[in-house]
């Protein structure tokens, strides 16, 4: 797919799974349209990601200016039964592309001021003591940007980045604790597409960091790997795991991964949608027949949920 249209086209995919995943937060047993939350964005408003607290309260972002006619300044959260949290009100003054939460925080990424900002789960302030640097133009393909955090850090993924003169190409890790760049992890993602879309995907799952994309070698160190379209990594020392060898999976471009327990289900184009297990990536034998591409990936419980361009699953209608 050519440059613009391929995030374009996944945002609006990750947008029709949103309802979905805020009805489940919810409750399965509220089944009816007056039981599942009205969320009401301003004209022309576009939720682009968001996450689920423990707690079930939902974190929305992307470009809008109200929610149920409240004013949000691109980012809101949701109570447990839909409405909005009046005690949360952040202020972002760009698209928000990307947000992942941990216990206290959520990191957020897009299109504002200083592009990868933290936000405190408890009063919605933005810390102002916790600011990356990045040096030269930052335009509109940091919303290809992926975002994945495990204890110590929060690791980036997507197009290149200059970090006050250390480039990052592909992939970058920073340090939780003040946002500093880890001056000593550098991969280097080589092969298989444009730069800006090699990396589609990021997921901490189980102390690992696992990257998928359009890629096919990984190099760290001066030690160039064949890892195609998937890597696992230890998310705290920073090596590859050189056992984990998914050599089942069909090749084909990679856009999302998802983890349940000790597998992971991963999806792309052509209806590639697959489970291995998160050890070594044998294959777990479940391989659903998808005519398209699948450009989102969510799991909730025991159902996985899909959204692309296709018009099949298993040989029946589901557009």
């Amino acid at each position: 797919m050519q440059g613009p249209a391929f995030p374009t086209l996944i945002g609006v995919m990750r947008a029709m799974l949103i309802s979905w995943l805020i009805s489940c937060s919810v409750g399965w047993s509220q089944t009816t349209p007056t039981a599942v939350p009205d969320l009401r964005l301003s004209r022309n408003g576009e939720v682009q990601a968001m996450v689920r607290q423990p707690d079930r309260k939902v974190i929305v972002c992307g470009e809008f200016s109200s929610v149920n006619d409240i004013d949000r300044s691109n980012i809101a959260r949701l109570n447990p039964d839909g409405s909005l949290d009046l005690t949360w009100a952040p202020i972002l003054d760009g698209v928000c592309s990307r947000i992942e939460i941990d216990e206290t925080h959520a990191y957020v990424v897009g299109v504002f001021t200083g592009n990868l900002r933290r936000i405190s789960l408890a009063t919605g302030e933005v810390d102002p003591g916790w600011e990356p640097t990045f040096s030269g133009e930052i335009s509109d393909s940091i919303t290809m940007l992926e975002i994945a955090l495990s204890e110590s850090y929060v690791f980036l993924g997507g197009p290149s980045l200059d970090f006050n003169g250390e480039m990052r190409s592909g992939l970058a890790r920073l340090n939780k604790v003040d946002g500093s760049l880890d001056s000593g992890w550098e991969p280097i993602v080589m092969g298989g597409a444009d730069p800006g879309i090699q990396i589609q995907d990021l997921l901490v799952h189980d102390g690992a960091l696992f990257v998928g994309g359009f890629f096919t070698r990984i190099e760290l160190k001066g030690l160039s790997t064949l890892r195609p379209r998937l890597a696992k990594f230890d998310a705290e020392e920073g090596s590859i795991d050189m056992n984990f060898l998914p050599v089942d999976i069909p090749p084909k471009p990679l856009t999302r991964i998802e983890a349940v327990g000790f597998e992971l289900i991963i999806a792309g184009f052509n209806g590639l949608l697959f489970k291995i297990d998160a050890e070594a990536g044998h294959s777990l034998g479940w391989d659903p027949e998808v005519d398209g591409t699948i450009l989102e990936l969510e799991v909730y419980e025991s159902s996985v949920f899909i959204a692309g361009t296709f018009s099949e699953v298993n040989g029946l209608p589901r557009d």
